[in-house]
């Protein structure tokens, strides 16, 4: 019911890493892609799953990228909650341990809440940082937030793992929805670098 990665190197083409790994057990793949873009500070992330072997293999769970937040200091995230009438109404959760979830399980994403992560300390328009991530993905997602032991939160976005479960046949790939991240000096400039970027 789980993989053990290890390293097998990395690629670099023009604006794109590829960091290869390879399971030790199943014949299986997985390559993290990362792009960037002249004139704007977002980094696209995506993960590519390869099956190698000939049998099946059955995912029940596939997340397309993780982020590990710098600060031992709590972060608090913005996301969006409302019913109908009063949609889009923005939350502000601290996260001081444990984990906090923002999903959609009704087959698309809704204003119930969103699939992205806002996180920061002590930022306001002009100033402070903001971690930003946004997936590219209409359907059923998962954002799983948590804050551990060692005061390290980290952020894991995917498909949500609800009723989940996608099969791969021997020598097929899949790749994963994206996910667009980047990190601003304040809510303005995080505003400016996807308004940026969704223009170009």
């Amino acid at each position: 019911r789980e993989i053990n990665l290890r390293f097998d190197g990395y690629e670099i083409s023009q604006d794109t890493l590829k960091v290869k790994f390879s399971d030790e057990f199943y014949p299986l793949e997985i390559i993290l892609n990362y792009q960037v873009y002249d004139g704007c500070d977002i980094i696209k992330r995506f993960t590519t799953i390869k099956n190698t072997g000939k049998a099946k293999i059955r995912f029940e769970k596939i997340s397309c990228a993780q982020f590990s937040l710098p600060s031992v200091k709590p972060y608090t995230f913005r996301n969006t909650n409302g019913a109908w009438g009063g949609e889009f109404i923005e939350t502000h959760n601290t996260l001081e341990g444990g984990c906090a979830v923002y999903e959609s399980r009704r087959g698309s994403s809704n204003h119930n809440n969103s699939p992205y992560f806002i996180a920061y300390q002590n930022a306001d328009e002009k100033s402070g940082d903001v971690y930003f991530a946004s997936l590219a993905y209409s359907g059923n997602f998962k954002i799983s937030c948590s804050r551990d032991s060692y005061s390290i939160t980290r952020v894991i976005m995917g498909l949500s793992d609800f009723d989940f479960s996608h099969t791969l046949n021997g020598g097929e790939n899949l790749d994963t929805p994206c996910v667009y991240c980047g990190l601003a000096n304040g809510f303005g400039d995080m505003t400016r670098q996807m308004n940026t970027f969704a223009r170009s």
